[in-house]
């Protein structure tokens, strides 16, 4: 959360994909303009919605909306937030460019991400055939390192990067390169 917050400032327009029961969206809300935040669970959205409505918090908009879906016009966000959200994207080049169009002039995209490729068999296995039994979410079989570099073909530049969770995991701070 603090590497999170490092990375934003009060004037930025904020989207959250992934963004479950709105924890982080409120969390991060007094650091920022506005999150909008977006999950495709509609049971994730209405438990957020009621966490906004007790709060005070009155910059943070919650919408059930899967990435794939949803349409904002180019350049509309300072930050974008994708937290626990990459490794469940089938299309990872195809998620980094949109985000890419998403995010204004060296605005940033910060993940913190299930690295599968990088878990050991044992749990890569566990991860593929929970998927494809549908007790697990389908996950894709990210690496750090080919993370980093579809980052790099999406015309991102890696701020920061490091790994956590015995090396299952990676957060990134990347900028938008032009």
């Amino acid at each position: 959360l603090s590497e999170t917050r490092a990375s934003l400032s009060r004037n930025m327009q904020v989207l959250e994909i992934g963004c479950g029961t709105g924890m982080t969206a409120l969390i991060h809300a007094p650091r920022v303009r506005h999150i909008h935040a977006i999950d495709y669970s509609e049971r994730m959205i209405q438990i957020a919605a009621e966490k906004l409505e007790k709060s005070a918090i009155k910059n943070v908009s919650f919408e059930h909306a899967d990435f794939d879906g949803f349409t904002r016009p180019v350049a509309s966000f300072d930050a974008i937030l994708g937290l626990n959200f990459l490794h469940l994207s089938q299309d990872t080049t195809r998620t980094l460019n949109r985000i890419h169009k998403l995010l204004k002039p060296g605005g940033v995209f910060v993940s913190s991400t299930e690295c599968v490729g990088d878990m050991n068999p044992i749990m890569r296995a566990i991860a593929y055939l929970g998927g494809r039994l549908g007790v697990l979410p389908r996950v894709k079989n990210l690496t750090a390192k080919g993370l980093k570099s579809d980052l790099s073909i999406a015309r991102f530049e890696c701020v920061k990067s490091h790994s956590f969770g015995g090396g299952r995991s990676v957060f990134i701070v990347a900028k938008k390169s032009n």
